[in-house]
């Protein structure tokens, strides 16, 4: 899926709180970002091209 929205509108939580729940129901997700500021933030995230292993050139 693909949130958006303008800062301070709880994406982070929203994402945080997915993963968290998904995991906990036993699903395998992959927690993903395209920067590596909001990766850091993440449990277990990564950006999608680490990931993925998509070539940034």
């Amino acid at each position: 899926f693909f949130l958006d929205g303008p800062g301070g509108t709880g994406k982070m939580f929203v994402y945080i709180t997915l993963c968290h729940t998904l995991r906990g129901e036993g699903s395998v997700i992959l927690c993903v970002a395209s920067t590596g500021i909001a990766a850091l933030i993440l449990p277990g995230g990564r950006t999608a091209h680490s990931m993925l292993k998509i070539p940034i050139d």
